[in-house]
């Protein structure tokens, strides 16, 4: 099949493009390298640098059968600091991606977020009123409705509301990266892990593995609609530093710094709709932390940006 995955050149799209080749796809990969990295593209990619909010970037694409539309403003911080720049690239980048696979008559899998849900109460479930707190949440949200509004001629869409991902082959040490590849940067360069807060906020974490398993069933599962992607299980922040000083070999410490703006308080997917259209694998999550610390003690420079 040919498949086009925006923002191809970031964490997800990096283990997800891999596998389409394993599974011998022609992967082609749109992205402008804000965030992503030239060194997650792999060689057999077609890939297209543009700016995926801009229309002349998909005019010259060929028909593809498969649209993974990843391509976003992905950090919180960063939105409510550029909220216009957020509107522009996540909202007009889906409507772009909307309008093509009309064109190509593809299926559209859009890479949501649980940021929509906002601090909605302690398990988020796809029936539960949004209230996003940030506005990369709330651009999601839009693109949702977006992908909704498309259905009705006949667009064929799946948008997976991604709780916490991490693992190997995520950025570390961007001031915008997220809590695991940050408290793994710091741990292996001896400095201390800061909690925004009292660090009682929890996440329901997904390990890249798991994310992309998902993502490979939904190119043939028809499935229509909102469905979350996470495992039901939350740990705290706190007991993750905890869990991180237990697997590191050096001492690490650990410091209380003040709240984090549009953070949210508690994160957990309700899985019951998930589950009844995929299959699920169990996450080990002191196994997946051996396993990504590992990974960044070996490749610390390449993904340290």
């Amino acid at each position: 099949m040919r498949i086009l995955v925006t923002g191809g050149a970031g964490f997800v799209g990096r283990s997800l493009t891999a596998r389409l080749l394993t599974e011998g796809h022609e992967v082609y990969v749109l992205d402008n390298f804000v965030t992503g990295f030239r060194h997650n593209i792999h060689e057999g990619i077609h890939l297209v640098e543009a700016d995926l909010s801009l229309r002349q970037s998909w005019e010259n694409l060929p028909p593809m059968e498969v649209l993974f539309h990843l391509g976003a403003m992905v950090s919180v911080p960063e939105s409510v600091e550029k909220p216009l720049r957020c509107i522009e690239v996540n909202e007009m980048g889906t409507v772009l991606a909307i309008q093509k696979a009309q064109e190509w008559g593809s299926r559209l899998i859009f890479a949501s977020s649980a940021a929509v849900y906002g601090d909605s109460g302690s398990i988020q479930d796809e029936m539960d009123l949004p209230r996003p707190k940030s506005p990369y949440g709330l651009t999601k949200l839009t693109s949702e409705y977006f992908l909704a509004m498309a259905q009705e001629q006949g667009l064929s869409w799946l948008a997976f509301r991604k709780f916490n991902i991490f693992g190997p082959g995520q950025a570390i040490g961007s001031a915008y990266a997220s809590v695991i590849p940050k408290f793994i940067a710091r741990a292996l360069g001896g400095e201390t892990l800061q909690i925004h807060g009292d660090g009682s906020q929890t996440r329901d974490f997904l390990y890249i593995d798991q994310v992309v398993d998902y993502y490979l069933q939904a190119m043939s599962n028809r499935a229509l609609g909102v469905f979350n992607m996470g495992n039901g299980e939350t740990l705290s922040i706190r007991e993750l530093a905890i869990g991180l000083q237990e697997i590191m070999p050096e001492p690490v410490r650990i410091e209380f710094t003040s709240p984090r703006a549009g953070d949210i308080k508690a994160s957990c997917a309700s899985v019951a709709r998930l589950r009844t259209a995929f299959q699920a694998s169990p996450l080990n999550m002191r196994e997946a932390l051996l396993e990504t610390v590992g990974f960044y003690r070996e490749n610390q420079s390449r993904f340290s940006q």
